[in-house]
């Protein structure tokens, strides 16, 4: 059984609910949420770090740390995708409960 409030982002799921007694729509739509949030924490991490190699190669050129951005910005690229793809199958996933619920 798993309970929980509230996500790091502070998606709010109110009061606590056993995993068991959610219905199908609710155990999803709570599943994409928890990996959005997982995501979401990744991308602000590698977008901090990729602020900080910009801060230095503006100061300090070199082909290392060139590289290294070039590699923080194709991992910033790729969560931006899968972000993006998330969020299209909650919005698909609502769409459809709400023409099931109508």
């Amino acid at each position: 059984m798993r309970l929980d409030l509230a996500s790091p982002l502070g998606r709010n799921y109110g009061a606590p609910v056993a995993e068991e007694e959610l219905s199908e729509f609710d155990r999803e739509q709570r599943k994409i949420d928890e990996e959005l949030d997982q995501l979401e924490a990744q991308e602000r991490a590698v977008s901090a770090a990729r602020r900080k190699l910009h801060d230095r190669l503006s100061s300090f050129p070199n082909e290392v740390t060139v590289q290294k951005e070039q590699e923080l910005s194709q991992e910033r690229r790729e969560l931006h995708a899968r972000i993006d793809a998330l969020r299209a199958r909650r919005s698909e996933l609502r769409r459809r409960h709400g023409e099931q619920a109508s």
